[in-house]
């Protein structure tokens, strides 16, 4: 797997993985790439990807229809050159997203080994990459597994008669160890490295991508550090002093970023019904 970049891996300090669904996520990744992830808002130490897969028109019966997607993905990729699709080497499903998660994690590892920390997220997260760039210089490198208190805290595990079951046989526990809720979590290196060189063993524990992470970072005795920095419209309102706020919409997104461009509070003219993302769909 392989993507060229326009700077030396060594010079990275942070990569973003954005979870996406390709043939429907457009307008979120647009306003991501013109509000926090711009050229303007992006130091060259940090890369942003987004973690698309390969698309899958199945379901489109017209072929024409489908050429005309696949081109305007195709067009997507060439001009931005952050979309990875074939990359990955799965189809972009949510049944799948903790695979693509994973592979993402092994391909940073791969490519870009220098790299210092992986953040990932949703595509509907807006990140205080200026404040973000601040903290990480207090951060340990390794060890690191950082995020937001899931509303699930010490939830049981998913058994068979759920989607995304954990096997008992892998985790006979009746209780999940804390994890950083899905929208949003950092990394150090070394989890990622360790996460992507063992995803292929580390699947047969099933489960959701938040609640596994946390399971396979067991395994090498990493746990979860709670930040209020990071946080979701869904539970909390806004606050002015977050890192990375999630489940907003392309119009929450680019309401925050004018504020911050024009020296006003993050949240100035909050608008729950506005900004709150109406769509979770990542695959």
């Amino acid at each position: 797997m392989t993507q060229s970049t326009t700077f030396p891996s060594d010079e990275l300090r942070l990569v973003f993985g954005i979870k996406t669904a390709v043939l429907t996520n457009f307008a979120q990744r647009q306003a991501i790439r013109e509000t926090w992830a711009s050229k303007a808002a992006v130091p060259s130490h940090m890369k942003v990807f987004f973690l698309g897969c390969t698309p899958v028109v199945d379901s489109i019966s017209d072929i024409l229809d489908r050429q005309r997607i696949l081109a305007a993905v195709k067009l997507e990729r060439d001009v931005y050159g952050d979309l990875l699709t074939d990359e990955l080497e799965f189809d972009d499903k949510y049944t799948l997203l903790t695979e693509k998660v994973s592979a993402f994690l092994e391909w940073v590892a791969a490519e870009l080994p220098r790299t210092e920390f992986v953040m990932v997220t949703d595509d509907d997260v807006y990140v205080r990459v200026d404040k973000l760039v601040e903290d990480l210089h207090m951060l340990p490198h390794e060890g690191l597994y950082v995020g937001e208190l899931s509303d699930t805290l010490y939830s049981a595990p998913l058994r068979p008669a759920q989607s995304y079951y954990t096997p008992r046989e892998s985790y006979p526990l009746e209780q999940l160890p804390p994890y950083a809720g899905g929208p949003h979590y950092l990394l150090s290196m070394d989890c990622v490295r360790f996460i992507g060189k063992n995803r292929r063993r580390l699947a047969s524990l099933g489960g959701l991508e938040d609640t596994i992470v946390a399971l396979w970072l067991l395994a090498i005795q990493v746990h979860v550090q709670f930040t209020s920095a990071f946080t979701s419209l869904r539970l909390w309102f806004c606050k002015d002093n977050l890192l990375s706020f999630a489940d907003l919409s392309p119009l929450g997104m680019r309401s925050i970023h004018v504020n911050l461009l024009n020296g006003r509070r993050f949240c100035h003219n909050f608008d729950r019904m506005l900004w709150v993302c109406r769509s979770r769909r990542l695959a």
